[in-house]
């Protein structure tokens, strides 16, 4: 999301609704209310994120080595940057692959391939409440790299849940260290991830 470089006292904007849209997130944000924060629009709800350790940032370097062999040309990986969603919601997952270049406008959901979060006290909020917010955008693939277990947890077939429930993902498979992965849209012929590689 975007960041302010306004240092001095500012009065943040004022909203009659509950939650905020993603424009008015946008306003708030270029008020400087963000300044030095770690934060995301979850279901019209600003979540702030906790400081990233060691373990966590050596996790995304691992992932993005990992998934650069499998998606050369033609893809985008972009680390910990905005995910618009809908008018509600903009994540900043740690990784997301795109099909398409770096210039190409912010990308639509239909053009995401693999959507992956690495989770050590996030675990919870990423097996469910994102889990969920992905399923709903009918994101194909969700990968939690799993630092407290030790495994990697593959989400496919996202599907939509009727009478207002969440939306989930039909298969969920458990991957450990011993094990691989890869992802289902990989271009032919790209060998499998070994877990441990994702792994710090």
């Amino acid at each position: 999301m975007p960041h302010s470089n306004i240092s001095a006292t500012v009065t943040a904007p004022q909203f009659s609704a509950a939650t905020l849209s993603r424009d008015e997130y946008y306003r708030l944000a270029e008020s400087g209310i963000f300044a030095g924060k770690r934060v995301e629009l979850i279901h019209g709800e600003i979540r702030i994120m906790s400081p990233m350790n060691e373990p966590h940032a050596q996790g995304i370097l691992l992932a993005l080595a990992a998934l650069r062999l499998i998606f050369p040309s033609g893809y985008t990986l972009r680390p910990q940057l905005p995910l618009p969603l809908d008018a509600w919601n903009e994540p900043e997952p740690d990784l997301v692959v795109v099909a398409g270049g770096p210039r190409d406008p912010l990308p639509a959901p239909a053009a995401i391939i693999l959507v992956l979060e690495v989770a050590d006290h996030s675990l919870e909020f990423d097996t469910t409440i994102k889990a969920a917010l992905y399923a709903a955008a009918a994101i194909p693939e969700y990968w939690v790299v799993d630092l407290r277990h030790r495994q990697v947890l593959v989400h496919r077939q996202p599907q939509a849940a009727p009478g207002g429930e969440a939306a989930r993902y039909q298969s969920l498979t458990r991957h450990g260290p011993a094990e691989t992965v890869l992802p289902a849209a990989a271009p032919p012929g790209r060998p499998p991830i070994p877990v441990a590689d994702l792994l710090p």
